[in-house]
């Protein structure tokens, strides 16, 4: 009986003996071929003389661009591999090579570290991590003095993005209806529009259409401002405690929302 061997699979990688008359293979679907395809090997540990990461500090000769910002990317698959379940909404981890810029990753470093604290993670890859956030923390070390010292409540245009993490819910108003809801993190970014410099944050919303539940992108922006501005008046904010019991109490209530909508995304609109 000759071997078994699955389809796009690579015979020269295994051993076929009499003894052992069939060879198992770990396949993928490739969805832009449509086919099952041989699945990449897991990821390894650096080799000698490999960094884990390399940070570029980017500042545009055109003063119309963005601020400056820190570029990392990512050379240890492992770690790649780790914030890609940590942070799966960060497109520059799926790209080649992979990379995030340190402003998302310093915001987000509550949930990281959380993260690593699992017993499944070698030693070795929790201490690259932990080097990773280290990194991060020395390059905003400023700019978290400049935040303390600000009034409660208040803050400033260049500091906006320390108050939004990737997955986090905030508080936006609904343009159609007036309606407050909460709309879930995915992303923000500064940029330049005709009305001049904006704070773009994108996220979604889900959304009872009457018939399902819908999830809906959204995109809020923040025109440059002067001087310091309190939260509470800004389009999007982040989202209290009282406005989030407000928001499980609406939908767990509302005869529009099943129970399933309220377990799976308690936050409706008020």
């Amino acid at each position: 009986m000759s071997p078994s061997i699955l389809s796009n699979g690579n015979k020269g990688d295994h051993d076929v003996t009499p003894s052992k008359r069939y060879s198992v293979y770990d396949q993928v679907w490739d969805r832009q071929y449509g086919i099952w395809t041989k699945a990449p090997e897991p990821p390894k540990a650096l080799s000698d003389g490999q960094q884990a990461f390399v940070a570029f500090r980017r500042k545009s000769a055109n003063t119309n661009n963005a601020d400056p910002f820190t570029h990392i990317e990512l050379q240890d698959q492992r770690l790649v591999q780790f914030l890609r379940k940590v942070l799966p909404t960060e497109s520059g981890l799926f790209s080649k090579p992979a990379s995030i810029d340190a402003q998302l990753l310093y915001v987000s470093r509550k949930r990281v570290k959380e993260a690593s604290a699992g017993t499944d993670l070698s030693s070795d890859l929790v201490s690259t991590v932990e080097t990773l956030l280290s990194f991060v923390a020395e390059e905003f070390a400023d700019v978290e003095e400049k935040l303390q010292v600000l009034p409660q409540g208040t803050i400033a245009w260049s500091l906006l993005w320390l108050l939004f993490e990737v997955g986090q819910h905030v508080e936006i108003v609904y343009d159609l209806t007036g309606e407050k809801m909460a709309m879930q993190v995915e992303g923000w970014a500064y940029a330049m529009s005709q009305k001049g410099r904006t704070f773009n944050l994108h996220g979604h919303v889900f959304q009872w259409t009457g018939v399902r539940i819908q999830k809906i992108k959204v995109t809020r922006k923040v025109l440059e401002f002067s001087k310091l501005n309190p939260i509470s008046t800004l389009p999007v904010r982040p989202l209290s405690d009282e406005m989030r019991l407000k928001f499980i109490g609406k939908s767990k209530n509302d005869p529009n929302f099943t129970y399933k909508y309220a377990v799976l995304n308690p936050y409706g609109s008020i």
